[in-house]
């Protein structure tokens, strides 16, 4: 598999998981924390497409302040999204489990899909990729 083709790879999972989020925050029982769950791991992939596509193997991890950084390293624009990443965070594990639960909304989940379209978005962008 070339370089492009696994860049390409990270993205369709990532737009997967917009989709997933956009789905689930949607119909008559919304389930707003899986789809801030499905924001922050659409976050993530997009992040890795980039270190894919600087030809780094991503690694095995979710926190999304470490992912940025490290993509800041390679162009410092990153540093942009830095705030959005770091905040994002707190949806990998935080909703996932009863003794955590954020109290999660409408407001939140508007507001995670925004910030995951956009990091998408600007990943994209940089790695000149041509996935819609």
């Amino acid at each position: 598999m070339t370089v492009t083709e696994y860049v390409e790879k990270w993205f369709e999972k990532a737009k997967s998981d917009l989709h997933c989020a956009r789905v689930m925050s949607n119909g008559e029982q919304p389930e707003w924390y899986i789809a801030c769950f499905h924001c922050q791991q659409a976050m993530e992939k997009a992040l890795k497409a980039y270190l894919v596509f600087k030809d780094i193997e991503p690694p095995k991890i979710h926190n999304l302040s470490r992912l940025c950084r490290m993509c800041t390293e390679h162009d410092k624009s990153f540093a942009a999204i830095f705030e959005v990443c770091a905040n994002m965070s707190l949806y990998l594990a935080d909703v996932r489990y009863p003794d955590n639960e954020l109290c999660v909304g409408e407001t939140e989940v508007k507001s995670a899909l925004e910030n995951a379209q956009a990091v998408f978005d600007f990943c994209r962008s940089k790695t000149g990729s041509g996935l819609g």
